[in-house]
């Protein structure tokens, strides 16, 4: 049967390729996006367009009725489907819409497909829609005008996920009209495939499918009236040069300095290539070799790409460019011997570029060394020069290529060039070296993306991904001393979105697949996450002014305001959204939820010993966000929206002194090591002293870490009243140690390792015993045994976990018939239970003494995860060959452990769900959940 094609959908097609406008219209943003891609046409362009707008206002009434009633592509309809409407005309031959309707339409369509007047948009797409609506009653019954045009929008924010690889390097490599044109539609037919297959879509699917319909019939309509037109060919060509402008952008450097050189590649359609040509409009001021570009001499000028796949007569037409930017070149510094703080090329002009992998090695194991022994902020700033100068060495050099017996030494070199650009952070103060440094530190990630694509040893990149993590954990420092949050979102973004390109380029590298590369990119994927989450708390962050704070017997009282923490909530709230969409636009996954957070800064009060703040009608804050951070001289807090029972829409005050050594009894004193820093915390809730806390709360003092001492070891112990103390846990990051608390006290830090006679018959699994011990969350057997390949208990299991997580719980919620209130384990349980980790093994039975299962540790362990701020994954499938053996009520606890390196499977490919572990084991799963 015959079918009859409309044009109704050429105006998807268009504006699917553009950019999106949010909380407006959908004709404001059809607008929107229709002057988006006009502004990014050339002169020439713009004239095929109005050349072809004209031959459709020529078009005769004759031509149109030829088109309408002919044996052409309007003739007929097809209804597949005996549901239509209009099913029952249609066999009787009975005439079912007006020609002059599809005329009007038809030539609608096409005039806004050509115009290049976005002050006429607005009116033809209402004409259009005047159009449309008996046309579009008729023929798709049950979908609406502004269905389609949602349609259109969603094409454009998944157009880059839609199209294949190859879509996207036909668009680039295009070397005639004809293939542009052709890679256009390719790439747009897919797009629009890929959105009407989604169940929002149904009801428009089905109606197009009913009349014979689909994306690629759309498509290929749409070419066949354009290929009509004698201009036709050129205007295509023309608005695929506009959608690809509209949508690139340059990863290279706009500002450097003479005798400085960069690579440059392009960004198109979110994807990465360097299949492109440049030009310079002023070669005397940038000069131009293959992708690199020079500083020649100050001044700025228009850097031109154009397609590689061009010919060289082509370059100049709108086939061959595709897209310029603006360079400036900077004078070089004159006062010293390299370049001024800011470039992330070269730090000295006059070095001759390394002409393979070994002239770099001097230059990355000298930054490591002097990163390591830095200062000052000038000497920092300069080893951030010279790390990213390195950095791009390497990568230009893997362009250029190199040998495969190098690339060892690559990823040796570049590992130092990472370690060194995280270890200079410490040393940076002002907000200008490290806006400078977080530059830098962008460039050399970038560039750590174009070197992984070779890189051919699982090791290797095994250890680039990590050394990435670290340099990603350090940005943290350097984003809070930036002051102007455009710009910390705008580096955020930068940051994320080269890493993002770092493991996209590892996982399209099937020379690195091994278990230690899929481990280290879950933990870079996770400090992507975390740099989102520092973004979020760096927009949201009030700042204390101290300067009139009198001091009272050694105590700085400081109060915030309600107003102020009302508003850093909802900045927190809007950054939130913000930097999840940049997540989700770079197709990062996580199980780590970005948190909406407001944080409290106090400076340091000069003479003050004890600092304390009031934050006022905190409950208020709560409705908005569910943390609130404070952070003084002296400690860190970390309250959550439960933390305390009843907050009584009361103020809360949070207190830290610095306790001295020489003020304590010496029966207080005894087990406290000299030097040791005593910290004294205290909360209050509308004026009452608060004992105890309904959830844990978070907390940071800090520690001066000796030479020679082990970071994992750093442990915090609490100070009882009759001068003993208690390992309470600690992790220590960056000259501060953080704890989880339910209650406050008197706290100091010291390093702590328990030994245990039996742990050669683990030894595996010894460091993390060992170090559990030392801070009392594991506990040996019979004395100085732990009995490391004995079955564990789920009591003894809770207990760990309980421990670890520093929860309480009140024997009055107990529902356990078989939990004695006397036994060891008693208050384990309880906790477990209040703090949702347990159900239990029936309504009234937890069954302590049977031997736990994996699968009951990993839903235990995730329910601890979802407290802290985890969540389930969306995929559902189950990596591991006995699946069908794991109970439903564990499989997505079981998916998130995995994902999370704390539950694993076993080299067999299986989980071995109802197993049980041992206590070894049980203690290395613990371990992983703590240093999360």
């Amino acid at each position: 049967m015959k079918r009859k094609l409309s044009l109704v959908l050429i105006f998807l097609m268009i504006f699917s390729t553009t950019s999106v406008y949010a909380d407006v219209t959908p004709t404001s943003q059809a607008v929107g996006i229709m002057q988006s891609v006009y502004s990014n046409f050339t002169d020439t362009e713009r004239g095929y367009l109005h050349q072809a707008r004209a031959e459709v206002d020529s078009i005769t009434d004759a031509q149109w009725q030829g088109l309408i009633t002919g044996d052409g592509l309007f003739t007929y309809y097809n209804f597949d489907s005996a549901n239509h409407p209009y099913e029952g005309e249609y066999q009787a031959g009975t005439k079912i819409v007006n020609e002059t309707d599809v005329k009007d339409l038809i030539s609608g369509l096409l005039t806004i497909y050509f115009n290049s007047d976005s002050s006429q948009i607005e009116s033809e797409i209402a004409s259009f829609k005047t159009a449309n609506k008996s046309l579009f009653t008729t023929l798709l019954p049950n979908s609406s005008a502004d269905q389609l045009i949602n349609l259109v929008i969603d094409s454009k924010e998944n157009v880059a996920d839609s199209i294949t690889t190859s879509e996207k390097s036909a668009l680039v490599m295009a070397s005639t009209k004809s293939t542009l044109t052709t890679a256009i539609e390719n790439a747009l037919q897919t797009a629009v495939g890929v959105e009407l297959d989604k169940s929002k879509y149904t009801t428009l699917k089905t109606d197009m499918q009913q009349i014979g319909w689909n994306s690629t019939k759309l498509v290929g309509t749409i070419n066949s009236i354009i290929n009509s037109l004698t201009i036709g060919e050129d205007a295509e060509a023309a608005l695929a040069n506009a959608i690809i402008r509209e949508s690139s952008t340059i990863n290279a450097n706009t500002s450097f300095y003479e005798g400085n050189s960069q690579t440059v590649s392009l960004n198109v359609l979110e994807s990465s290539t360097n299949l492109i040509k440049l030009n310079s409009a002023d070669s005397t001021i940038v000069s131009v070799s293959g992708l690199t570009l020079k500083g020649v001499k100050k001044g700025t000028t228009t850097i031109y790409v154009y397609r590689v796949g061009a010919p060289e007569s082509d370059m100049n037409n709108n086939v061959g460019y595709i897209y310029s930017f603006s360079v400036t070149v900077k004078e070089k510094s004159t006062t010293s011997g390299t370049t001024p703080t800011g470039t992330t090329d070269t730090t000295t002009p006059t070095t001759t570029e390394p002409t393979n992998v070994d002239d770099t090695t001097s230059s990355a194991d000298s930054d490591v060394v002097d990163s390591e022994n830095v200062k000052d902020e000038a000497a920092a700033s300069a080893i951030s020069d010279s790390v990213a100068s390195t950095a791009s060495s390497l990568a230009k050099l893997v362009v250029a290529g190199i040998d495969e017996k190098e690339i060892s030494t690559l990823a040796t070199n570049m590992s130092s060039v990472l370690k060194a650009s995280a270890n200079i952070v410490k040393t940076i103060e002002t907000p200008e070296a490290a806006k400078s440094a977080i530059e830098n530190q962008i460039s050399v990630v970038k560039n750590v993306a174009t070197v992984s694509s070779v890189l051919n040893n699982n090791e290797d990149t095994s250890k680039v991904l990590d050394q990435t993590k670290d340099l990603l954990n350090s940005s943290d420092s350097l984003f809070a001393k930036l002051e102007d949050k455009e710009v910390v979102l705008d580096l955020t973004k930068s940051l994320i979105e080269s890493s993002v390109s770092l493991i996209t380029n590892v996982d399209e590298n099937k020379e690195v697949n091994g278990k230690e590369v899929v481990k280290s990119t879950k933990a870079l994927k996770n400090a992507v996450v975390k740099v989102a989450q520092s973004y979020v708390e760096n927009v949201s962050t009030t700042t204390l002014d101290t300067t009139k704070t009198k001091v009272e017997e050694g105590k700085a009282l400081v109060s915030a305001t309600l107003d102020d923490m009302i508003k850093d909530a909802k900045s927190s709230l809007d950054a939130v959204k913000t930097i999840n969409k940049t997540l989700k636009d770079s197709k990062v996954i996580s199980n780590k939820k970005v948190q909406a957070v407001v944080t409290i800064k106090v400076p340091l009060v000069e003479g003050a010993k004890t600092t304390e703040v009031t934050l006022p009608k905190l409950k208020d804050v709560f409705d908005v966000v569910d943390t609130v951070k404070v952070q003084s001289p002296q400690a860190s807090f970390e309250i959550n929206k439960n933390t305390f029972n009843n907050l009584k829409g009361g103020d809360v005050a949070l207190s830290a002194e610095t306790v001295k050594l020489t003020d304590m009894l010496q029966s207080k004193r005894k087990n406290i090591p000299s030097g040791a820093t005593v910290i004294e915390l205290n909360a209050k809730v509308a004026g009452e002293k608060v004992n105890k806390f309904n959830k844990p709360m978070n907390i940071t003092i800090p520690y001066t870490l000796a030479e020679g001492e082990n970071t994992n070891e750093v442990t915090v112990f609490l100070l009882q009243d009759d001068g003993s103390v208690k390992a309470v846990g600690g992790k220590y990051v960056d000259g501060k140690v953080t704890f989880k608390t339910n209650h406050f006290s008197k706290y100091f830090a010291k390093t702590a390792r328990a030994k245990f006679n039996d742990l050669d018959k683990a030894e595996w699994a010894k460091d993390y015993v060992e170090l559990l011990g030392g801070k009392g969350i594991v506990k040996g057997v019979n004395g100085n045994d732990f009995e490391p390949n004995s079955k564990i208990t789920r009591a003894e299991f809770v207990a760990l976990l309980t421990r670890a997580m520093a929860y309480k719980g009140d024997s009055k919620n107990n529902k356990f018939t078989d939990v004695d209130s006397n036994s060891w384990y008693a208050d384990s349980v309880y906790a477990a239970y209040d703090n949702k980790i347990v159900g239990g093994k029936s309504q009234t039975m937890f069954a302590p003494n049977d031997k736990i299962t994996r699968e009951e540790m990993a839903t235990m362990i995730a329910n601890a995860m979802l407290e802290e701020g985890y969540k389930y994954s969306d995929f559902v499938t189950v990596p591991y060959e006995d699946a069908m053996n794991i109970s439903n009520w564990a499989v997505r606890s079981i998916i998130l452990t995995s994902n999370e390196d704390i539950v694993n499977g076993f080299e067999s490919g299986a989980f071995m769900p109802k197993e049980n572990a041992t206590r070894a084991q049980a203690a290395t799963m613990i371990y992983r959940l703590f240093e999360k």
